[in-house]
């Protein structure tokens, strides 16, 4: 519970600060472009991390023994 609400707090704090130093950026520079260019780079960062840590999970569930390629059921019986 503690854990939750410190990683929440950060989170927040975080995202009001973002906002704030953007908004600050975007009054000072009259451009708006700086929010493409962010989701770009967040867009290219998930391309790019995700199949990466797929890889890596498969890489050490094969390393395991772990039978990859057989189907399991989603509910336990």
């Amino acid at each position: 519970m503690y854990y939750t609400l410190w990683i929440g707090l950060w989170a927040s704090l975080g995202a009001c600060l973002g906002t704030i130093i953007n908004w600050i950026y975007i009054r000072i520079s009259g451009r708006q472009t700086i929010i493409t260019w962010m989701l770009v780079a967040m867009y290219a960062i998930q391309v790019l991390a995700i199949p990466t840590v797929g890889w890596v999970q498969l890489a050490k569930d094969i390393k395991l023994g772990v039978e990859i390629s057989k189907a399991s059921s989603f509910c336990p019986a």
